[in-house]
């Protein structure tokens, strides 16, 4: 007698077993994509890291209504003094005019008192050091921003700005993120284009 394998009949997938095979094929699918996005996240991020401004920086700050306010990061590449100042700018030399009515001089008494301080702008600005995605705080002052400390001539004969000092600090390399803010409504500062510099004094060299 011949005595052959038994022949195991083809049993067709069923409905649940199809349903089953998707729901597992759509499930990495999408393991898949967030993985993708992930990565796709991380990438992007370290880009921006890379690509954040250095001194000197500037960024559009409103001065003249109260809640004004101003989010700034950038990138310090060499440990130095670094000023962080308001910049009040012109375009013709009557508004140039208008700004040295308003802003004061330079000059100081013995304790360190604007002789002319000019219109006072009380400015709160805080700024933190990320580390590996950790915030310190640097500094966190409410200040009178008053008098000045240059003035910037700009592309044409009668433009350029006026710069008043919020404060000056060291800075480590890094990168840092900066948070300024108004409190009082300033009428005489009103129409005057202004922004907060993140700078330095180039005839200073850097300590690194």
């Amino acid at each position: 007698m011949l005595v052959g394998k038994a022949l195991i009949p083809h049993v067709p997938a069923t409905p649940a077993c199809l349903r089953r095979d998707s729901e597992v094929a759509v499930r990495w699918a999408a393991y898949g994509l967030v993985a993708f996005v992930l990565m796709l996240w991380i990438a992007v991020a370290a880009a921006a890291q890379t690509d954040l401004p250095q001194p000197h920086v500037r960024f559009r700050f409103g001065i003249s209504e109260p809640e004004s306010s101003v989010v700034g990061k950038f990138k310090i590449e060499q440990v130095r003094q670094y000023q962080f100042v308001v910049e009040l700018e012109y375009a013709t030399l009557a508004e140039a005019a208008r700004i040295q009515r308003l802003i004061g001089t330079g000059q100081r008494f013995p304790d360190g008192r604007y002789y002319a301080p000019g219109v006072v702008i009380p400015v709160e600005l805080k700024i933190e050091q990320i580390v590996q995605g950790r915030r310190q705080t640097v500094y966190d002052k409410l200040i009178p921003v008053q008098g000045r400390i240059y003035q910037l001539l700009g592309p044409t004969n009668t433009s350029g700005n006026y710069g008043r000092l919020i404060t000056a600090l060291p800075l480590e390399r890094g990168i840092y993120e900066m948070h300024a803010r108004t409190t009082t409504r300033i009428p005489d500062l009103e129409g005057i284009p202004a922004s907060l510099a993140v700078t330095y004094d180039g005839r200073v060299n850097h300590t690194d």
